[in-house]
């Protein structure tokens, strides 16, 4: 949201809407033409200022913005330009500013003024010689005054203070830009141009909301977090639209949205392992009050085994002796949930979570089953229960899809999160909320499901989408307890942290000499560093001799020096950019003799790189007497895990060679042009393709790892074999739709 100014045209007086970023430039009045400069006088202080109140251009029906009343006492509102529905401007793609110019002092009243620029003769001038630049900048003035007159917005009173470094100022690092700064609109009740509720009295909404999002999965399958690259952290941002939008308290000295997301950076940065996970819904609960409206969102993989349900933290493994002390019994989340004394109570499972692009790396992901659905859809009574998705399906990832076309916004992550983004920044209630109100879930859960349903549709036709049913089950308790406005706000509390372990200097010696890039992008985001190996199974495999004097002897020490040739020669292949990082994920149009020769000559590397790699297995496995003699319980295990690792890649390497022969002999599936289809992706799948001697070193790759998890439980290595070990090798391709809108 862009906030704008009311200023007034020095020659003809008409009342022009200015959106706020273009104060300094050179303007053209749509009245009578005159170039005019918007220039501001001295900033005041922002703590002296009234707080702007953004109001929408539109709502998704188109009702004008002069619709939504405000709250008794407060300031006239200042406009803020939202685009009208299906015209979102991209948020990650920052837009292109002309340099301010040069502010003029002025001798009026107002913070703002447009005054002439640089009289006639020099308007003429400016008009013959302005650039593309200014000719976009006037256009886009035109398009935004067009919009404004025909909803017949015209509010308040003129304006002041510099309200775009109050804009700037609100806003915090991490947020998208589309989101609302927190703050920004005072709760009913706060006093007028303060920060903070009134004294006395607190008449600020009681609602809460808590976002729990785990996405960085250690075994499990990795789920897709939103833009590659980009600085905006998807959750959080969602939760902070859907906080500004449903007037959830965000103040300093109160506010109810908390957000728990392994894509979170600063303070709020935590593991959500299961203590953390555990302790941050058990503090909500307990910290809500009997007249709270509470909004739960658990965003990560749920499982059912053995007949029960569970939620899985970032460490969640399914299988092992152990496998229970990874995961949270659901029964336990409803336990505490229903120990909570807030009024109103809503859980959104956004569950079953699966990218099509990217397909089933390691296990999870699976579609929700029946069992699955059952426990999820029967909360406590007086819970409110949305599932992303229903028995037999999964919950849709994006990578990067564009449902609004190309000047639309670029959705990546869950579809479900995204469709609730656009909703919390297109529709705003027709009325503001009162204290007594309701969280609006029987409007929003259409509106979300519908969205999601398009965004679904879209992504389908390309071939990479699926059905996906949002539902909504249990109900809302009859009556709900008044709001109390002399009570005292609800508590903030701090997010748990995770356990404590050995020392982290300690552990990432062992990821130096250990650690390699992941067989697939994406895969091995969490560094050992970051997870808290014990103390004392740590001291086992402390540091006898530094890497410089191996390396300085390598008569005396052969082992070591294979394992780390090993490490080096995996690094070298599969470092970023390296031959066997740029794979084919996508053949667009046609299998044609060019691409054929392209693809053979691709060969090349692949079978000269498999020949080095079994050179080095073949170094490797003659090296099992001196295993037995090793004394370094550190290199014995390092040993394992390069033999495991070097046999799991030679076996990748062998089927995606497969793959581009498939290529050159045509052994692909059939593209239907009825489903827009028209070329492959590249998708993981659970069985390989290839012949029985890669099968056959792919299944000695999965025991030894599994040896390694049972031999050196609780630590680095059990952890690095743990993840090795759920990655799927097989590959095949998959007809898909990779037309651009």
């Amino acid at each position: 949201m862009e906030s704008a100014v009311r200023a007034t045209c020095p020659k003809c007086r008409n009342t022009l809407n200015i959106p706020a970023q273009w104060i300094g430039q050179t303007l053209k009045c749509k009245k009578c033409g005159a170039l005019i400069r918007a220039t501001a006088k001295a900033p005041l202080t922002p703590g002296a200022l009234p707080q702007p109140v953004p109001v929408p251009a539109h709502d998704t029906n188109g009702l004008p913005a002069a619709a939504y009343p405000l709250p008794p006492g407060y300031p006239p509102p200042v406009l803020v330009a939202q685009p009208a529905p299906n015209t979102a401007v991209d948020p990650d793609r920052p837009a292109r500013r002309a340099k301010p110019k040069t502010a003029r002092p002025t001798a009026s009243g107002n913070a703002f003024e447009l005054d002439p620029a640089e009289g006639g003769v020099a308007v003429r001038a400016r008009r013959r010689n302005r650039g593309s630049g200014a000719l976009i900048g006037v256009a886009l003035f035109f398009v935004l005054a067009a919009g404004l007159v025909g909803a017949g917005i015209l509010y308040g009173e003129q304006v002041i203070g510099d309200l775009l470094a109050i804009n700037n100022k609100n806003k915090e690092p991490g947020k998208d830009a589309s989101d609302p700064p927190p703050g920004t609109v005072p709760p009913p009740g706060a006093a007028p141009g303060g920060s903070g509720p009134s004294k006395g009295a607190n008449a600020t909404l009681p609602r809460r909301m808590l976002f729990i999002s785990v996405t960085k999965y250690m075994y499990l399958n990795p789920l897709t977090a939103g833009v590659a690259g980009g600085a905006t952290d998807r959750p959080a941002g969602v939760a902070n639209s859907m906080a500004f939008n449903w007037r959830v308290p965000r103040d300093k000295d109160n506010d109810q949205t908390f957000v728990l997301s392994d894509t979170a950076t600063g303070k709020d940065e935590r593991l959500p392992m299961k203590n953390v996970v555990q302790g941050t819904y058990q503090e909500f609960f307990k910290t809500s009050r009997a007249q709270d409206r509470v909004f739960i969102y658990f965003g990560g993989h749920a499982i059912e085994k053995d007949g029960k349900a569970y939620l899985a933290p970032i460490e969640a493994e399914l299988d092992g002796d152990d496998w229970q002390k990874t995961v949270i019994p659901l029964d336990h989340f409803y336990d505490e949930l229903k120990k909570c004394k807030a009024a109103q109570k809503v859980v959104v499972w956004d569950v079953c979570r699966l990218n099509p692009e990217k397909g089933k790396v390691r296990p999870g992901s699976e579609p929700m089953s029946a069992g699955l659905f059952k426990a999820l859809t029967s909360p406590p009574a007086g819970v409110q229960v949305v599932t992303t998705c229903k028995t037999g399906e999964n919950a849709l990832e994006l990578t990067q899809l564009r449902p609004d076309g190309f000047a639309g916004p670029m959705y990546s992550g869950s579809a479900f999160l995204e469709a609730a983004r656009f909703v919390a920044n297109a529709r705003l209630a027709k009325t503001p909320p009162t204290p007594a109100d309701p969280l609006p879930i029987d409007d929003w859960h259409p509106a979300v499901a519908k969205r999601t349903n398009e965004i679904c549709d879209i992504a389908e036709k390309s071939g990479s989408g699926g059905k996906q049913t949002v539902t909504l089950a249990g109900a809302a308790p009859a009556t709900l307890a008044p709001p109390d406005p002399a009570e005292k706000v609800a508590a903030r509390f701090e997010l748990p942290q995770a356990p404590k372990g050995a020392s982290p200097a300690e552990v990432k010696s062992v990821e130096r000499e250990l650690a390699l890039p992941p067989l697939r992008p994406g895969l091995s985001e969490v560094g050992l560093a970051d997870f808290p190996f014990p103390a004392d199974v740590m001291k086992d495999y402390a540091e006898d001799v530094k890497i410089a004097d191996v390396m300085a002897d390598k008569e005396k020490y052969p082992l070591r020096v294979a394992v780390l040739e090993v490490f080096g020669k995996l690094r070298q292949m599969w470092a970023p950019g390296a031959g066997a990082t740029r794979i084919r994920d996508t053949i667009t149009g046609s299998i044609n003799d060019n691409l054929k020769a392209a693809v053979k000559k691709e060969q090349e590397f692949w079978a000269v790189s498999i020949a080095e790699l079994e050179l080095e297995l073949i170094k490797l496995e003659g090296l099992t007497d001196a295993r037995k003699e090793e004394p370094s319980k550190r290199w014995q295990a390092h040993y394992d895990f390069a033999l495991a690792v070097l046999k799991a890649r030679l076996a990748y390497m062998n089927e995606y060679n497969k793959l581009l022969g498939n290529l050159v002999t045509e052994s692909v599936p059939a593209l239907d042009p009825k489903l827009g289809q028209d070329g492959y992706t590249l998708v993981a799948a659970d069985t390989l393709r290839s012949g029985k001697e890669v099968k056959k070193i792919a299944e000695e790759a999965q025991a030894l790892f599994g040896e390694i998890v049972t031999k050196y439980k609780g630590s680095p290595w059990a952890i690095q074999a743990k993840q090795e070990r759920g990655v799927a090798i097989g590959l095949n391709w998959k007809p898909a739709s990779l037309k651009k809108e």
